[in-house]
């Protein structure tokens, strides 16, 4: 019985997660937040330009552009909160960003990772050592969800990102720059794309992890009987 029981639960955790793989590579591969700034000799980031500073990606994220040209930070999205009205919060799991400035063969920088997007307070969040702290503040924020909260698409563009005071006081300490100078910049727009996944994805992904504690506990006892 305890043999047919177990190939049971291996049976249907099996299946569980064959369902539940599609919705995992969906969300993997639609889901995502790209931060866009210009760099270079642009005068939105004359202020870093002139600091030596640089931002670059970690984690997960991604870059793109080039010294001259507008540069996109590609967050893949790993949660997404949504409340009556729409959404409420976007994490972007272990993709941050990391404020750099070197000089000569030395160089001091200052990382962000676990990014959350609040939509109440219009703040990028990230997590500094053992502190989160508001990261950027939007100016505004646009877009809409559609096809409803509870399996729709949605679309939002938070625009005018500008360092919160708590973000350039960590920052400037960091690096020893003008605070003065990184409160200027405009880091641009972020926009955030992605699928709200269905009831029945939260439902698959509880049945697959208790298949595997239920088939974890039966091997653990099937070995302290033998």
């Amino acid at each position: 019985m305890s043999l047919s029981i177990n190939k049971m639960s291996r049976v249907a955790l099996g299946a569980a997660l064959v369902a539940l793989a599609p919705a995992i590579a969906t969300a993997a591969t639609t889901n995502k937040g790209v931060l866009t700034y210009a760099t270079g000799l642009s005068s939105t980031n004359a202020a870093l330009l002139l600091l030596g500073v640089d931002v670059n990606p970690i984690g997960a994220a991604t870059e793109s552009g080039g010294l001259l040209s507008p540069t996109s930070f590609n967050l893949p999205i790993t949660k997404v909160t949504t409340n009556a009205t729409g959404l409420s919060s976007v994490a972007f799991g272990t993709s941050g960003l990391e404020f750099e400035k070197s000089f000569l063969i030395f160089s001091k920088e200052i990382d962000f990772n676990g990014l959350t997007f609040d939509f109440a307070t219009k703040t990028l969040s990230g997590k500094t050592g053992s502190s989160t702290i508001g990261l950027f503040t939007a100016q505004s924020v646009t877009g809409s969800v559609t096809g409803g909260l509870s399996s729709g698409s949605f679309s939002y563009t938070a625009s005018g990102l500008y360092l919160t005071s708590a973000a350039v006081s960590k920052i400037s300490s960091a690096l020893g720059v003008s605070s003065l100078a990184l409160s200027k910049v405009n880091f641009g727009s972020l926009k955030i794309t992605g699928a709200i996944p269905e009831p029945s994805t939260y439902a698959l992904i509880g049945m697959g992890l208790a298949g595997a504690a239920f088939v974890a506990r039966r091997r653990r006892a099937e070995e302290q009987v033998h």
